[in-house]
């Protein structure tokens, strides 16, 4: 990725970088976690635990620091996010952490909300 675009999608609000993550999924059909020993958790302002989530590799690495440093960026299929992460996570009660940056956590949502927006996007594609 161009270091201009990766700027420039950084730069956006946190909600226009949560329609990117999803219609980035959608089309590349994949999206990427941290996974050292097990996959990398968040909490959100209440202490909710959540599940942080890029839509391409070059976002994700820039959270491969400090207690996350030991992590590798790792794959996660459109397919596995939707027929077993997802129900996974909302079975746990584990929110989404859509695309955190650096100092931001990003748009936290329930992981039924992220599956059905992924739907809506994929339903655009058929």
């Amino acid at each position: 990725m161009h270091p201009k675009q990766l700027r420039s999608v950084l730069n956006l609000p946190a909600a226009d970088r949560y329609s990117y993550l999803v219609r980035k999924i959608v089309d590349f059909e994949a999206a990427y976690g941290l996974y050292s020993d097990g996959w990398a958790m968040m909490s959100d302002a209440d202490g909710k635990q959540c599940f942080p989530i890029w839509p391409e590799l070059e976002f994700a690495e820039l959270l491969a620091t400090g207690d996350w440093e030991d992590y590798a960026v790792k794959p996660i299929s459109l397919e596995q996010l939707c027929n077993k992460w997802i129900p996974g996570l909302t079975s746990d009660q584990i929110n989404i952490a859509a695309f955190p940056i650096p100092k931001q956590t990003g748009v936290v949502l329930r992981a039924e909300k992220f599956g059905a927006d992924l739907a809506t996007e994929a339903a655009q594609y058929e």
